[in-house]
């Protein structure tokens, strides 16, 4: 005997009873069957008052269910909103220092001539000290200008 195939829509492109949703994990056979049997023992006059009070049944705990879902998510909204702050204010407090970390990196222009100049300094005394010693001057106690004197 040959399986039928499941019955697809076309909008959704997913399976009642076979495949992507399944209805309680009953193929056609069985739903068939059920329906048969509520048939024989309700009656048709019984059956269509116990859908119509299925699905009322249904509808109002879909209401019910959505209504927790909205509760929860307004709940859940204002946690994650405060969250969403802090987290902005720390990301930006944190962007700040990192900012003013760079700023302090770089030397401003006084900054630079000031460590060139120093550097010339420092070049200038080693070379009169290196003068100084060959001419056999001595050079302790004596600032560069007596050295250089001399």
């Amino acid at each position: 005997m040959k399986p039928i195939p499941p019955i697809t829509f076309k909008a959704r492109g997913t399976s009642l009873f076979h495949g992507g949703t399944q209805m309680l994990g009953l193929g056609w056979p069985e739903v068939l069957l059920i329906l048969a049997l509520l048939l024989l023992v309700f009656g048709p006059t019984q059956l269509p008052k116990m859908a119509r009070n299925l699905g009322k049944a249904v509808a109002e705990f879909q209401k019910a269910s959505s209504g927790v879902m909205k509760e929860i998510d307004e709940a859940t909204s204002d946690v994650t909103k405060d969250v969403q702050s802090s987290l902005r204010g720390a990301v930006r407090s944190s962007v700040r220092a990192g900012d003013r970390l760079k700023s302090a990196k770089k030397p401003s222009g006084t900054t630079k001539r000031s460590l060139v100049t120093s550097k010339n300094r420092r070049r200038r005394e080693k070379g009169l000290s290196d003068v100084a010693k060959r001419l056999g001057i001595t050079i302790e106690g004596k600032t560069d200008e007596q050295i250089s004197q001399e």
